[in-house]
């Protein structure tokens, strides 16, 4: 069975206990797969079948072109094979050079068409070909929509990291047979079965349009299959697709055998009416009532996509159909009990069951109208949410970076509302009730709507947005209320009697100015500006540091995974300070150094000049420079290590 994911259908993730290189051994399935770097997910574009057809990344909308089949081959390597073209990922032309394309191409057992997956760390992986152990990456770490995919030496970067989010079963509506038949046809909701192919009557690809094709297809059980019947008492109905609204038609009222059936807006045409009479076993003929011709799949065809014509009746299995009662919509779930008075009023941390990520304020943002988001860890003022009880049931819920309160944007009723900080004033869309979910869970609901925040579209990456939406108790509206983790320590660590920086994630704040090291906007594009600014703690404002073999450094920042980097090789002073991806230039490697009471020095190996705070400014957002060592204040750093 063929199966179509919509956008709220929960996704699973799978994550694989093993240490991080190792090869893993993935549970049979179809899986997404998701590029660490741009959130953008590996697809055939136009859901293309030709062999040679480029691989790239485009933004998830959960189409069967980008799912993908990973078939163990049983020696520690996948076949990887789009679930839409049945062609599998291969390596073109067998090429083992860096920036080789990756298209697809029918299985024929090559090397270049074998993978091993490994731990990246972090929930991700690496997929290396087996014919030259080259991983699959995003080419020239571009982040739009069509970007090519090919194969490269493995160097660890976020491009070259894969999130695999395994699809869902989708439950197949009710089984026939289910005879509902003759005179006994009520007015009602179907799928409508075809006896020959076993195949379901639906409107190609789901269309909205006037005249779009009628055809049969795998059974998706989605509302483009679901068709009501409405008794004219006349002794015909008009059969309206769920999905459209629109009404089954003759084309042109026409009377030829072979005429098409479509889609049209029901106007009361007797080429829109049809007899719906049984002819045993469960089974009815559909005949129209300006021709009595019977609604058959053309050409005894068994093809998904096969079209459905008029022709006269003869009886046989292709013109008869089986209408299968759709089942009522389940009851909406119910809330939990409310906490108030049992919460305590405080700072807490909020996690969302589904994703992990933690609800935040975009870019640390101070501004009214600030949006209201999920990242990563737990650690920053923007991520401190003062929860206060009004004692009639609610709560407001105060950002303790802003001082601005949650809120639905515009006082808003709709599903899909954005959540945004605002300005306290007393507004039912600034109030909350917090109500236990169980599993030490709960949902949060606006007072003015009894809507609940939500993850949106079920989106896992960082930066994801949060809505409101009518409550239906899966995972991605669900939050752990978590006591806020202290601040990191004040005072600079400095380093240790050996003079050696161990490896790790540091919070880097400047000696004169008080700012923390941070990427303007926190931007994940390359070559964007360095800067100082006020402390937030958030992913933008922490930097891995890794000691090379040569006792130099390379400092990653967390939230792009783009390296420390002094803009193109300059040796002048004042040279500015950027991100880039890694090149392994010697702009790209630091030496840190003691420079008394705690603080340290950052040199670059290709000048040995220092990082400083440009212009003693104070100011949040300054630049960062480099300089010629001068041992002052805005050229000492402290090393706050992230808890």
């Amino acid at each position: 069975m063929s199966c179509r994911v919509t956008k709220r259908v929960l996704l699973l993730l799978v994550t694989c206990a093993v240490a991080m290189g190792q090869s893993m051994a993935l549970p049979d399935g179809t899986y997404y797969i998701f590029n660490k770097f741009s959130g953008k997910v590996i697809d055939v574009p136009g859901a293309s079948k030709d062999n040679g057809v480029n691989i790239q990344v485009s933004d998830p909308v959960e189409a069967p072109s980008q799912q993908w089949m990973f078939v163990s081959l049983g020696d520690g390597y996948y076949k990887i094979e789009n679930v839409v073209t049945g062609k599998v990922i291969d390596v073109s032309g067998i090429s083992t050079d860096n920036g080789a394309n990756v298209h697809q191409w029918q299985y024929g057992g090559g090397d270049n068409q074998e993978f091993a997956v490994r731990d990246g760390g972090d929930g991700y992986v690496s997929i290396h070909s087996k014919h030259t152990d080259k991983v699959l990456e995003i080419y020239g770490w571009q982040s739009h929509s069509g970007a090519s995919v090919k194969q490269w030496d493995f160097i660890a970067g976020s491009n070259q990291l894969w999130m695999l989010i395994l699809v869902p079963e989708v439950q197949p509506g009710p089984s026939p047979p289910v005879p509902a038949s003759g005179s006994s046809v009520v007015s009602g909701t179907y799928f409508i079965g075809n006896k020959f192919s076993a195949k379901y009557l639906e409107v190609k690809d789901g269309s909205m349009d006037r005249s779009a094709n009628v055809q049969v297809a795998d059974g998706t059980f989605t509302t483009q299959q679901q068709w009501m019947l409405t008794n004219l008492n006349n002794g015909y109905f008009k059969i309206e697709n769920v999905n459209s609204g629109l009404g089954l038609d003759v084309a042109g009222v026409s009377k030829d055998d072979g005429a098409n059936m479509q889609q049209w807006p029901y106007s009361g045409g007797k080429n829109q009416e049809f007899a719906v009479k049984a002819v045993g076993d469960g089974y009815v003929s559909i005949r129209a009532r300006h021709s009595g011709k019977a609604v058959e799949i053309f050409g005894w065809s068994t093809a998904s996509g096969a079209d459905v014509k008029q022709w006269e009746y003869s009886g046989g299995a292709n013109q008869q159909w089986m209408l299968v009662a759709v089942p009522p919509p389940p009851p909406p779930p119910t809330a939990g009990p409310s906490l108030t008075g049992i919460l305590s009023a405080g700072s807490y941390v909020l996690g969302n069951k589904f994703s992990g990520m933690y609800l935040d304020v975009a870019d640390g943002s101070r501004s009214q109208g600030g949006n209201v988001q999920v990242s990563d860890d737990a650690f920053g003022a923007s991520k401190v949410w003062i929860i206060t009880d009004l004692e009639n049931g609610y709560f407001t819920i105060e950002n303790a970076l802003s001082g601005l309160e949650l809120e639905v944007a515009g006082k808003s009723t709709s599903n899909g509302a954005n959540i945004q900080q605002w300005t306290y004033g007393g507004g039912e869309h600034q109030e909350f009730s917090i109500r236990d979910a169980g599993d030490g869970y709960v949902s949060i609901h606006s007072r003015h709507t009894d809507k609940v925040v939500e993850l949106y579209e079920w989106n896992t990456k960082s930066g994801a947005d949060v809505k409101q939406w009518e409550y239906t108790g899966q995972s991605n509206q669900l939050w752990k209320v978590l006591l806020a983790p202290p601040p990191p320590p004040p005072s600079p660590v400095g380093l240790p009697a050996n003079g050696v920086l161990p490896d790790g994630t540091y919070y880097v704040g400047n000696r004169f100015s008080g700012m923390y090291l941070d990427v303007k906007g926190a931007s994940k594009s390359k070559a964007a500006d360095v800067i100082v600014a006020d402390e937030t703690f958030s992913a933008s404002q922490q930097w891995t540091f890794t000691k090379l073999s040569n006792g130099y450094y390379t400092i990653e920042n967390v939230n792009s995974g783009l390296e420390l980097d002094v803009a193109g090789v300059s040796a002048n002073d004042g040279g500015n300070i950027q991100q880039y991806p890694h090149s392994g230039q010697k702009n790209q490697e630091f030496a840190v150094k003691a420079a008394g009471d705690g603080y340290v020095s950052i040199h670059s190996r290709h000048t040995d000049k220092a990082i400083e705070l440009d212009g003693w400014n104070t100011k949040s957002g300054t630049s960062v420079k480099q300089w010629e060592y001068t041992g002052l204040s805005n050229q000492q750093w402290m090393l706050v290590p992230r808890h």
